[in-house]
């Protein structure tokens, strides 16, 4: 695969082998054609050491990196048998040719998303290759997975996360008890490290990849759309952090009257349930308010909608029959209690002592 936009590490060129048996593909970055040969012989090493077996047939294209000398005096060195495509058929080589469209496929899709600079194409390539190697695929039947093949175990994919998202990192090198123990500098994922148990993060204030294991991550904050480059303050993590739904309150703080009116809550919107208690009358007996369309209704005709006037509206019966009779608001018991306090109970020590309600009960007083 070739780029010509250098990577973060100075790569211009991919060199992808993809195993036949197990589809499980590899990714080696490349500054140079000339390091095709050196790349291959550590994948032979790799692959010769983890199944003990050898590599019998390798399937390439014309490219002048695998018809050099050298190239061909490793494989017949090592009895591994060379077979080209023919010139401009790249059908004869489909199950490699394949991978790259779809990696590269992936690899772009990630740029985008992210909004990143041309310069993380090696970065999301190699995510977008991990990726693929833990996901089913048609050539095996989608009943495993190549990772599966070539290792024996079933892969993990708890630890994925979207690539190019915000993500601030434990500081294990804290030098004091009161020291943080979270990096301030916001980092950016970049992928997933294939010679740790780690993260690949990107830190865009010391521009340079690190390696992490205790990461916490904004999967909705992409800081390369936030600013060209990438630098955001971890303050902008904490405010999406600790932001609340936006859900109205149920009950009006400064409305005296707590019986307030009563919502229905849904996603984002709010939807009135019972009546505005501006429009409804409290005075006296007159037990009177208001349908959705104005009209004024006696209680006795709410509660038996259902039952009475089958001929007239019943569009309006079941629309009032189901709700309940209003509450007495909070102001009118405050009345009422005063009203009864007023009437009833004694305002000094004197008038309570000599009550009827106490005459001939004091068996403390004196005779």
């Amino acid at each position: 695969m070739v780029l010509n936009t250098p990577s973060i590490g100075g790569a211009r060129y991919a060199l992808l082998i993809t195993d036949d048996y197990s589809r499980m593909t590899f990714c080696y970055p490349l500054a140079r054609k000339a390091a095709t040969l050196q790349r291959f012989v550590d994948f032979v090493k790799m692959a010769t050491a983890f199944h003990e077996k050898d590599i019998k047939t390798l399937r390439m294209d014309n490219g002048g990196e695998f018809t050099a000398g050298a190239f061909k005096d490793f494989l017949h060195a090592k009895g591994i048998q060379a077979q080209f495509s023919v010139p401009y058929t790249p059908q004869q080589n489909g199950v490699a040719e394949r991978k790259n469209y779809t990696v590269a496929d992936s690899m772009r899709a990630q740029l985008a998303g992210a909004q990143a600079p041309p310069a993380f194409w090696m970065e999301a390539l190699n995510t977008a290759v991990y990726i693929r190697n833990r996901l089913p695929t048609t050539a095996l039947g989608e009943r495993t997975t190549p990772f599966e093949l070539w290792t024996g175990r079933r892969p993990n994919l708890k630890h994925f996360r979207t690539f190019g998202c915000a993500a601030l990192v434990l500081n294990m090198a804290f030098k004091r008890k009161l020291d943080p123990r979270r990096k301030e500098d916001v980092h950016i994922l970049l992928g997933y490290s294939a010679e740790h148990r780690g993260y690949r993060l990107w830190n865009p204030s010391r521009k340079a990849a690190v390696v992490a294991r205790d990461v916490q991550f904004f999967e909705d904050v992409y800081p390369f759309a936030k600013k060209e480059n990438g630098v955001i303050k971890s303050s902008d993590l904490h405010a999406v952090d600790s932001a609340e739904d936006d859900i109205p309150a149920l009950i009006d703080s400064n409305n005296d009257d707590e019986s307030g009116d009563e919502y229905m809550v849904g996603d984002n919107n709010v939807e009135e349930y019972m009546v505005d208690n501006n429009n409804v009358e409290d005075e006296g007996d007159n037990n009177i308010r208001p349908n959705d369309h104005g009209e004024e209704l006696q209680e006795e005709h709410v509660v038996n909608a259902g039952e009475e006037d089958d001929d007239e509206d019943s569009s309006i019966a079941q629309r009032v029959q189901g709700r309940r009779h209003r509450e007495p608001s909070a102001a009118n018991l405050r009345q009422f209690e005063s009203a009864y306090v007023t009437l009833t109970e004694p305002t000094s020590y004197h008038e309570a002592m000599n009550c009827s309600e106490t005459s001939g009960r004091r068996p403390w007083s004196r005779r």
